[in-house]
């Protein structure tokens, strides 16, 4: 009997096998008409400069290299990068418990690569159809990080709803430079990113053990009457407790980090962007109306907690700045410590409490539901 030794998490995933379903999964695409091409190219580079600019001086954050590189993709080329990406990470935060240890049977292996590599491809796939812009810098490496703007699904919504080009292409570059300037321009929060990631390796995949604790922690969401993909999706209803604890942690990190984005966008668009708020209303309504089995999938893959997160994050922001401005929200970068925890970012008068001694700036009555 053949056995595969204890690879990488990398290994478990058919990069190749993912692009090819992918690039089957979108078909053949329509490259948009020349002239529209050249000028989204041109603005992607000018209106990410305009941005990190404006939400550096918004922010007071400054990051060592500068305004990020932006990169004009096709659907299929956003997916390839993010696959890529995806691999690069794996292969960076790699933990494998059993290094060394005869695992797998090959057959099993290879199973399994395949049906990684599938789910990956699908899943890009579907994504790609709907991302509008990305920060990416899962690299590991400052210099490489980049912002991705999809060419062709800003362009449709564009046409679509008759937004102006100018408007609504810096307002999408606020939102993504400004997850720029929070990786690079706070010292820490990179390291912190890629240790979430690193401990949720290294506490390793699904086993009878996590098993049970997930059946267990489900059973007792149903018979609260909730939804037991609510919290993440299926990662998060398989997710033993350990794990669970770390995906909660790290929904505190990004619902933090979208919702600073959210208030970024709506302080320093005024001015230069009149569009702004029905470009959140368009595409607010473009979530909530999809198919059901859409909704289903976005649900499932976690990516209806993720637009969660845009909501609580920001709620949690506008608290704190009512409660004490932006000299309160300067206390969020000073030290990993300091980040929310979910429960926190859900009833921000308790992050204050904590952070701010409770002082009077904290008799806010409100809280998030």
């Amino acid at each position: 009997m053949s056995e595969t030794r204890g690879g990488s998490a990398a290994d478990l995933v058919d990069f190749s096998l993912a692009s090819r379903i992918c690039a089957r999964a979108l078909g053949r695409s329509v490259p948009l008409p020349a002239d529209v091409a050249k000028r989204l190219e041109i603005d992607a580079l000018s209106l990410t400069r305009s941005a990190y600019e404006r939400v550096s001086a918004a922010t007071g954050l400054v990051s060592p290299e500068g305004s990020p590189r932006a990169l004009v993709l096709d659907r299929m080329g956003w997916a390839e990068a993010n696959i890529s990406s995806l691999g690069e990470l794996l292969t960076k935060v790699d933990q494998p418990a059993q290094r060394g240890v005869a695992t797998t049977h090959a057959t099993t292996h290879a199973i399994t690569r395949a049906s990684s590599g599938t789910q990956v491809g699908l899943m890009f796939a579907w994504l790609s159809r709907h991302v509008l812009g990305q920060y990416d810098m899962v690299t590991g490496d400052p210099e490489r990080d980049g912002i991705y703007y999809v060419g062709s699904n800003i362009y449709g919504l564009e046409r679509r709803h008759g937004f102006a080009p100018s408007e609504f292409r810096l307002w999408i570059a606020l939102h993504e430079v400004t997850h720029h300037l929070q990786f690079s321009g706070v010292p820490w929060m990179r390291a912190y990113f890629f240790d979430l990631i690193k401990r949720a390796s290294a506490i390793g995949a699904t086993n009878s053990q996590t098993f049970a604790e997930a059946r267990s922690r489900a059973m007792e969401i149903i018979r609260r009457g909730e939804n037991p993909l609510h919290e993440g999706g299926i990662a998060a209803l398989l997710a033993g407790t350990k794990l669970f604890e770390t995906m909660r942690e790290a929904q505190a990190l990004m619902s933090l980090l979208e919702g600073h984005a959210e208030y970024v966008m709506s302080v320093t668009a005024p001015d230069s962007i009149p569009g702004a708020k029905r470009f959140a209303s368009v595409l607010r309504e473009r979530r909530e109306q999809g198919s059901p089995v859409a909704k289903f999938v976005q649900q499932a893959l976690g990516f209806e907690a993720k637009l969660r997160q845009y909501h609580e994050g920001h709620a949690f922001i506008d608290f704190i700045v009512d409660a004490g401005g932006p000299e309160l929200i300067a206390l969020l970068w000073q030290a990993r410590e300091n980040i929310p925890d979910i429960e926190e970012i859900r009833e921000p008068s308790r992050w204050i409490a904590r952070i701010d001694g409770g002082s009077s700036r904290a008799d806010n009555p409100h809280a998030l539901s």
